[in-house]
């Protein structure tokens, strides 16, 4: 496989992160027997949202649907005859799936964050896990990218502090309850964003859109409250 060629592929549709790791080192649910190499696809920034056509806002999960088929497209054209599957975004709610975060981790993309979110020294908190995708031949692994937590170093901590609801707290999960709540009030000023994920510091440049985040963070909000409502499990942040 020519991974640049690869890369540039997923790039063109958004798909701006991307790192090859060895399935024989990761013992996770949903990889097939058969897997020897994993491609973990991400998105950071605007790049994703300003190149998935407009109709795919109608669809149940415009994010999912639109990286589940551009990935497909992608491997059908790069790795043609190779037995790829696409764990996630899964096919069925039934499939297992590995843990993203822990795919994160190893690869280098992902830090814990008091938000409950993963963080990145070089993207912040603006990027997220798009694909999966599982290969029945190895391939060569990325060379992992490891860097410190960026919370680590902050002194000023302003993700607690601009946090309305002070749901955030550092060295703790945060209060989701807390959180949904004041998000639900009416005229609530974090309907429709993050006061809290706007207030890091790290990575400002790779910020979401004002549009972007106010499109999921409307569409998100009716499945939090009912989420919260069923007691999750603190710390566990959907995506």
């Amino acid at each position: 496989m020519n991974t640049e060629k690869m890369r540039r592929s997923l790039e063109s549709a958004g798909l701006n992160l991307f790192s090859i790791l060895a399935s024989a080192t990761i013992d996770e649910p949903g990889v097939p027997d058969n897997s020897e190499s994993l491609l973990l696809i991400g998105s950071a920034g605007v790049d994703l949202w300003k190149k998935m056509p407009v109709s795919f806002l109608d669809r149940e999960n415009p994010i999912d649907e639109y990286s589940r088929q551009r990935v497909a497209e992608i491997l059908q054209r790069e790795l043609p005859g190779e037995d790829c599957r696409i764990l996630f975004p899964a096919a069925s709610l039934s499939d297992p799936l590995p843990s993203l975060q822990k795919l994160g981790e190893i690869a280098g993309w992902h830090s814990p964050s008091p938000l409950g979110l993963g963080i990145n020294e070089q993207f912040g908190l603006w990027f997220a896990y798009r694909a999966v995708v599982s290969v029945a031949r190895p391939l060569t692994a990325s060379r992992l990218d490891e860097r410190p937590s960026p919370c680590v170093s902050c002194v000023e901590k302003p993700c607690v502090s601009s946090c309305p609801a002070s749901a955030i707290t550092f060295g703790r999960h945060p209060d989701l309850k807390s959180c949904v709540q004041f998000r639900a009030k009416s005229a609530s000023p974090c309907a429709e964003r993050c006061l809290s994920r706007l207030g890091c510091p790290v990575a400002t440049q790779w910020r979401y859109s004002q549009e972007q985040l106010s499109y999921f963070y409307r569409r998100s909000l009716p499945t939090l409250v009912k989420w919260v409502a069923q007691e999750s499990e603190p710390g566990q942040v959907p995506e």
